[in-house]
């Protein structure tokens, strides 16, 4: 496997080549009140909480500003945030929150170590965090767990001028969308003509795609020391290995509130194999020969399960993705032919077997490069895999290391 090492650092480093910066339209608002148009680094709501980096055109240098410098920063047509301070774990801290609603009151949104966090202003501009921590009861011996829900309770102080908004509150989610909507209803129903503003009613929907995909792969074989001594025709190197066809389907989706630009694909197809060992031994006390050749067909049905990275470019998008891998022997043949030769060059003894070492189903891991592209305004994927596995089924000693090609068209 030595002889494959440097695959994995030439894989990280052509990486590292590729800024995973998402520059896009929009402006920021300094503390002076200065609006500069420019573009923004479009990141999570994690990243986007803690500092916003911008620029005032594509092909100059980046300047990084923290919840201090700036008052709110905004995508154009998109997303809108701004530096307010809030209370985390009985601390004062600065943050950009995203602002979902603008009116006689304000929604916002944090995403602080995993966990979405709501807040609302009211009509004084005080700002209330919107709980709903899980509480734990513990009643004739047993613990029960149940969601606080008191976000409801605080939003009855916010929203006291409207009986029918109050009565709404009993039932509430605890959900962006909900909280939107109710505070446009009484946003309406208290004010009559103002106007408001409504920067996202629904958070981002997962982006799915599927459809088939076609590609080739090459098996080496690497022995190491762990490789017991009844396989040493399986030390040297196959003389013959070609490349095999590979033709079947993947599925990826997206995942918008963590990042997203972060993929879980899942790609399962059918695939077909052919190696051949001739080996050749000669003992040195006596000075017979032995003779190994050795046909392996087999047919695999091979699953990958990766977490795939794309990285943010305009015409060609840079991917990368680590995962697991295993494959699945639906159908083999296999022949070992031996032929014992004395010191004379005569034949004492032939063997055939048709039983294979090999393990029906390897597990292993997988990386991968690759990018997409648009073909007559189609997106089509090129997926570069690496993926290693042990070979026989009840010894060590003896792996195989697959490099393949996968193509995919999405069909949605």
């Amino acid at each position: 496997m030595k002889n494959y090492y440097w695959w994995l650092p030439c894989l990280f480093l052509s990486l590292s080549a590729y800024s995973q910066s998402d520059f896009r339209k929009g402006y920021i608002v300094k503390v002076n009140q200065d609006t500069i148009s420019g573009f923004v680094d479009y990141r999570s709501n994690t990243s986007n909480s803690k500092k916003c980096i911008f620029k005032k055109s594509l092909d100059t240098k980046s300047k990084t500003y923290t919840p201090s410098n700036l008052i709110s920063f905004q995508f154009e047509n998109g997303k809108n945030y701004k530096s307010e301070e809030v209370s985390i774990k009985g601390l004062s801290e600065k943050l950009f929150l995203e602002h979902l609603f603008d009116g006689n009151t304000n929604i916002f949104i944090s995403s602080q170590n995993g966990k979405e966090h709501f807040y609302i202003t009211d009509e004084k501009g005080k700002f209330h965090e919107l709980k709903n921590d899980e509480k734990e009861v513990l009643r004739n011996g047993k613990t029960y767990v149940f969601d606080s829900h008191e976000y409801r309770t605080t939003l009855t102080l916010v929203f006291y001028k409207s009986k029918n908004i109050l009565n709404e509150l009993s039932t509430l989610a605890f959900n962006r969308k909900a909280l939107i909507k109710i505070a446009k209803n009484y946003h309406i129903e208290i004010t009559k003509n103002e106007s408001y503003k409504v920067y996202g009613e629904k958070a981002s929907k997962p982006h799915q795609s599927f459809g088939p995909i076609i590609g080739l792969s090459h098996i080496t074989v690497s022995a190491n020391n762990e490789l017991q001594n009844q396989f040493y025709y399986f030390k040297e190197s196959p003389t013959k290995n070609t490349p095999s066809p590979l033709v079947g389907f993947f599925y990826k989706t997206n995942f918008p509130k963590l990042n997203e630009r972060i993929f879980l694909q899942w790609s399962t197809y059918i695939s077909f194999s052919n190696v051949e060992w001739a080996h050749r031994r000669q003992e040195s006390l006596y000075h017979f020969t032995e003779k190994n050749n050795i046909n392996l067909k087999r047919t695999l049905w091979s699953n990958n399960f990766s977490v795939k990275y794309e990285f943010p470019k305009r015409k060609i998008k840079p991917t990368f993705q680590v995962g697991a891998f295993n494959n699945l022997e639906i159908s083999s043949e296999y022949q070992h032919d031996y032929e014992l030769k004395d010191t004379n060059g005569v034949t004492t003894r032939t063997d055939q077997t048709t039983e294979s070492p090999f393990s029906k189903l390897n597990l292993g891991f997988l990386l991968g490069t690759g990018f997409q592209t648009e073909i007559i305004d189609k997106e089509i994927y090129f997926d570069f895999l690496y993926q290693r596995s042990g070979l026989l089924d009840k010894f060590e000693g003896l792996n195989q290391n697959i490099f393949s090609l996968v193509i995919g068209v999405p069909i949605n």
